[in-house]
């Protein structure tokens, strides 16, 4: 087949898309060859040279699976008849195709199934533990049939899917067989990952991981449930270590009822580089090998309890001096007052000038 189509190219050339740029007008895989020319004589020389280069090998077209589109001026022309071995080549708008398991017509859009209508047939669902380092599932799937009404709600009970190792994720795959055209699509979905704990936390400041000498640091935990609702009343200890583990700041608090707790640092960090802030919970912990302990620790865990740590870096200033900004939750209306206290440093006995700017945004 690559013989045939490198020596029916020599005819016509490659097709000029303007610009400068042109690509090969043949394209193929397999027994499929599809034909682009940007002239419509092109276009008809191409397909003579074609029959006539089949004929030598003894084959021919199949005009039953053959389709032609031409557009002109960025519109669909229907009305112009392309022919090989003496036989016309039906349009899309007259005989949609079919590629891949969907139909296509003259709008180059799957019209069987981007018409907004819910798709009814056969629903088969596999669930899986995967793991995570060798991508292979852990244990025998769980499979659910049911019949889809363009709507499928489900549950599954992770006891049915066995006692797994860390480190796996859930793997769903669903496939869909439509009952009208009886094309079928698989969908694989992976994620979340199996946890032995029902909270997740999270650590957050308001500046991009940095902390400036003489300035109070003021970061926020962030503590949810598996389902992602905010965590209320649970006990965190927070946590603050410098470069050389030399423990700066350690104490428990609670969370809110939209589940964060509003931590500062305060005092003389000059002599920190960097600073390690933990956040770990006190109500989950359970017991855990060495080696399993030791894995916790590498993805940044403390011990068997859910944590998160986040690593801050000092900023550097050339004239040693520092000012911050207050954070704002919400924006200001118009008329609208707000006090902000700005924090600096500067040295004793020295008369500060600051300017100032501020900036509105309309919106209609």
């Amino acid at each position: 087949m690559e013989v045939i189509l490198r020596t029916a190219e020599g005819s016509v050339g490659h097709t000029n898309l303007g610009g400068g740029c042109s690509m090969s007008l043949l394209k193929a895989f397999m027994d499929d060859t599809t034909v682009i020319c940007s002239k419509e004589d092109e276009t008809r020389r191409m397909l003579t040279r074609l029959d006539v280069l089949m004929s030598w090998c003894r084959m021919e077209f199949k005009l039953k699976k053959s389709r032609s589109l031409l557009i002109r001026e960025a519109k669909v022309e229907e009305a112009t008849i392309f022919t090989v071995a003496e036989q016309q080549i039906l349009t899309v708008s007259q005989e949609p195709v079919k590629s891949r398991g969907r139909w296509y017509d003259s709008s180059m859009k799957d019209t069987r199934y981007f018409h907004g209508n819910y798709v009814h047939g056969d629903l088969s669902l596999d669930f899986c533990w995967v793991s995570q380092e060798t991508q292979e599932s852990t244990h025998p799937c769980y499979q659910e049939e049911a019949w889809l009404d363009g709507c499928y709600n489900f549950s599954v009970n992770a006891n049915s899917l066995g006692n797994v190792e860390s480190f796996t994720m859930l793997e769903i795959q669903a496939k869909v067989t439509d009952s009208k055209n009886r094309v079928t699509v698989v969908k694989t979905h992976r994620g979340p990952e199996k946890s032995k704990w029902s909270l997740n936390i999270r650590l957050e400041d308001y500046t991009d991981g940095y902390f400036k000498p003489g300035l109070p640091y003021r970061g926020k935990v962030i503590v949810t449930r598996l389902d992602r609702t905010p965590a209320a009343g649970e006990i965190i200890l927070v946590t603050a270590e410098g470069r050389e583990s030399s423990s700066y700041f350690s104490r428990n608090f609670t969370t809110d009822a939209s589940g964060e707790i509003a931590f500062a640092l305060c005092g003389n960090l000059t002599n920190f580089t960097s600073i390690k802030i933990g956040a770990q919970s006190l109500r989950f912990e359970l017991p855990v090998s060495p080696h399993e302990d030791w894995l916790w620790k590498q993805k940044g865990f403390y011990t068997s309890s859910r944590s998160h740590v986040r690593y801050l870096r000092q900023w550097f200033s050339l004239s040693l001096s520092y000012v911050q900004l207050p954070q704002i939750d919400s924006p200001l209306q118009c008329h609208q007052r707000s006090n902000l206290p700005v924090v600096y440093t500067t040295r004793a006995g020295s008369k500060v000038l600051f300017q100032y700017q501020v900036k509105c945004n309309l919106q209609s």
